[in-house]
């Protein structure tokens, strides 16, 4: 029974979470898979917390099976311990965050933000269409065996950028940039409409590197 008489008691408390535990010895131990992916075991009497096995490392990108990334744009991959918490980086973007390094056949890539299971960067502009090795480095537990590289598609033609209002609507602002243009808010007769796109090429001026 906890302290506040509801039955339910924490035992512990990781940054990353937990995403799976089981019982053990009666109810006296608990194993927990954290989602950076250590391996805790925990005394439910005393608290104590064991870690059994550290950081695995493993990166699954998603989107690249339904829509590939784009040469310039920002693309974020799922996996597990791909960094103990959550953090995020300002402009100009570095090549390492929260103790993750993603390579991209090779060459380092700015990184958005970091997560336990997710990962966002931005496709270097210069990127060429096609399939590409992407590589994970970070210091991981070699215990158990996850997976650090991934094949990410990137597509070398322009991605005109869309928005949810029920159906699938071009992202386009009006001339005056009051707001978007929508069955709502039509483009007018004369009127110059602007188009978010993605994969239109390198900036004017140039993006410094970190």
């Amino acid at each position: 029974m906890g302290a506040d008489g509801n039955g339910f008691r924490q035992v512990t408390h990781d940054p990353a979470g937990v995403t799976e535990a089981v019982l053990a010895g009666y109810g006296q131990i608990a194993y927990a898979v954290t989602a950076a992916g250590r391996l805790l075991k925990i005394d439910v009497l005393s608290g104590d917390v064991s870690q059994l096995a550290g950081r695995t490392l493993t990166i699954l990108p998603y989107g690249s099976f339904w829509q590939p990334g784009v040469a310039g744009s920002a693309f974020c991959a799922r996996g597990s311990g791909l960094a103990d918490a959550p953090a995020a980086a300002a402009p100009p973007l570095p090549y390492s965050l929260g103790r993750l390094t993603l390579l991209l056949d090779g060459a380092p890539l700015p990184l958005q933000s970091v997560a336990p299971s997710q990962v966002c960067f931005q496709i270097p502009w210069e990127t060429s269409g096609g399939e590409r090795l992407l590589f994970a480095e970070a210091e991981s537990d070699p215990t158990f065996e996850g997976g650090n590289t991934a094949t990410l598609y990137v597509s070398g033609s322009p991605q005109i950028g869309f928005i949810d209002t029920g159906g699938a609507q071009p992202l386009a602002v009006h001339q005056d940039f009051s707001g978007p243009i929508t069955p709502e808010s039509p483009a007018h007769p004369g009127e110059y409409v602007q188009f978010y796109m993605t994969g239109l090429g390198p900036v004017a001026p140039p993006v410094l590197p970190p």
